[in-house]
């Protein structure tokens, strides 16, 4: 027995064309639910990049501000390591205190100092005897001159002036100073008579002194 179809035609191809609307409908809505999850990761990708940007941008603006803060503390290092070098070749490398304390030490009841005075000279080939000696006239000229003194690699003089009851113990000073290890090359540079204010026991006579001037290199350097 046959099947009679008793659908018209157009019936089947509007049925047909409804399927394939649904079906298109279908595709469109995965692929639009696909963009809107799609654009969603993208958005959140894009939030959490303008987020790694800001912060990039805060450490570079902070990273900017120690650059800065650096370069001015370099700076002053570097003016700083300038006065050392400075204070290093003006150092006089010598200690006052412990100087005059040794002289204090030699010198004994019967001279009475009036000046003691340091100078400086380079290191430019004095040595010893009639170089020794002009090299201490050059830095008493100088010192009464009153020119700046000398740094950098010197050596120190000491010129030592007073008044002694009498010859002998300028004599013994020059001897305790020569024996000193804090002086060497000791030069006299005068010793004379002088009759002082002062009267004799008499009442009659004034007392006679001996004015003298000595001088002589700190021994703290060596010579190569």
């Amino acid at each position: 027995m046959e099947n009679i179809d008793l659908l018209p035609q157009w019936y089947k191809n509007n049925k047909r064309r409804q399927i394939g609307y649904r079906a298109q409908y279908f595709a469109l809505g995965c692929i639009l639910m696909v963009l809107a999850v799609w654009s969603l990761n993208v958005k959140s990708t894009v939030s959490k990049a303008e987020a790694g940007l800001n912060k990039l941008q805060g450490r570079k603006i902070e990273l900017e501000d120690y650059l800065r803060s650096f370069s001015k503390t370099k700076k002053r290092v570097a003016q700083l390591m300038k006065k050392v070098d400075i204070l290093k070749k003006i150092d006089p490398k010598i200690n006052v205190p412990s100087v005059l304390a040794e002289l204090s030490f030699l010198i004994d009841e019967n001279i009475v100092l009036n000046k003691v005075s340091f100078g400086a000279e380079r290191l430019n080939g004095w040595s010893t005897g009639k170089n020794a000696a002009s090299g201490l006239r050059t830095v008493r000229a100088r010192n009464s001159n009153k020119e700046m003194i000398l740094f950098g690699d010197v050596r120190f003089t000491v010129l030592i002036s007073g008044i002694a009851a009498d010859g002998s113990n300028v004599a013994e000073l020059i001897c305790k100073l020569e024996d000193s290890p804090y002086f060497c090359q000791v030069i006299p540079f005068f010793s004379r008579n002088k009759k002082t204010g002062a009267i004799d026991g008499m009442g009659d006579k004034r007392l006679k002194s001996t004015e003298f001037e000595i001088g002589c290199y700190l021994a703290n350097y060596e010579e190569e």
